[in-house]
């Protein structure tokens, strides 16, 4: 497997990609921005590529998206990890107003204080992150939930936690280096939501995840796909995907109609007729690229498979293309 999961980044006790996606959720680097809502307003956040989160810094606020609806307080952290759209609400007032939340292209190095408005009564710090490294397998079998709150009362909260005073956050949003040091603030309220989410779904344990196995198994078999140099095993791909290795190789099985193995092994020699009959890659260079450490060994697989060795049949092909260009 190719980096960001390279052997050397694996643990001791040999963890894969799939745990790599679980545990490195350093945050790089955040887009922030405050907003401070009076009664009836709501706020729309569109889909985004990066994982969201929201700090509720005063008032009560209803943050909803299309399956999960969540009444939050003042010191509640609210992730929606896949960027999902979803919409944060003040408390009812007499009309409804609504707005669309922009995220800014770059953050401004000395943002200009501006007081909040008299009638506010909610007000949220919402960062949109970009993370060191989210495995694409953590994305597509979507194990976490779609907005997830880490509440104030709950596990000391995060102003015990992490020693934080709600009331002087609003003031760190201005002047030089707010990026900087807001930055910094994402990246602890990220870290601590993330390990106050395993506690509460996990209890730190790998567990069955709740997730239909189609969708996992599809996610094991791109990852055959966009990596067929990777020496796969059935135990690997079945860590990768969070699964017990015997319960991953029956439901691959029952889905595909083929082993695991089997499937690779069809998909590499497909994927290498196709190279030897239309690239000029070296048999040396394609042996690489699907995994083969030596050419012998892929030439005599590919012969099994196809019935000659694929420099036979670069000759042939290379012969009849001859013989097309002497009759024309």
């Amino acid at each position: 497997m190719p980096d960001p999961c390279s052997d050397r980044e694996k643990g001791e006790d040999g963890h894969g990609p799939f745990d790599r996606a679980r545990i490195d959720f350093r945050v790089l680097d955040s887009l922030t921005l405050l907003s401070e809502c009076e009664p009836g307003r709501r706020i729309y956040l569109d889909h985004s590529t990066r994982p969201v989160m929201h700090l509720i810094l005063a008032g009560k606020a209803t943050v909803q998206d299309r399956d999960v609806t969540l009444d939050v307080s003042a010191g509640d952290v609210i992730l929606a990890l896949y960027g999902d759209a979803h919409s944060i609400s003040a408390p009812a007032g007499e009309t409804m107003t609504a707005t669309t939340l922009k995220w800014p292209r770059q953050a401004p190095w000395n943002p200009p204080y501006h007081p909040p408005p008299p009638d506010a009564v909610t007000t949220i710090l919402s960062f949109n992150i970009e993370l060191n490294y989210l495995h694409p397998t953590a994305r597509a079998i979507r194990i976490f939930p779609s907005l997830w709150t880490h509440r104030q009362q709950e596990d000391g909260g995060i102003s015990r936690a992490l020693a934080l005073d709600l009331s002087q956050i609003r003031a760190i949003c201005f002047g030089p280096g707010a990026p900087n040091v807001l930055n910094n603030l994402a990246s602890l309220l990220f870290a601590h939501a993330m390990r106050c989410m395993y506690r509460r779904i996990w209890r730190d344990r790998e567990e069955q995840l709740p997730v239909e196995w189609t969708r996992r198994i599809g996610a094991a078999i791109a990852a055959m796909e966009d990596h067929p140099d990777h020496p796969w095993t059935v135990k690997e791909l079945a860590h990768y995907i969070g699964s017990s290795r015997s319960s991953f190789a029956a439901a691959f099985k029952e889905a595909v109609g083929e082993t695991p193995y089997s499937y690779l092994r069809r998909f590499r020699m497909e994927r290498a007729q196709q190279l030897v009959e239309e690239s000029t890659l070296s048999v040396q260079e394609i042996a690489r690229r699907l995994g083969y450490p030596l050419p012998s060994s892929f030439s005599r697989a590919y012969a099994s498979y196809f019935g000659a060795a694929p420099k036979l049949i670069r000759e042939n092909r290379r012969g009849k293309g001859m013989a097309e260009v002497r009759h024309h």
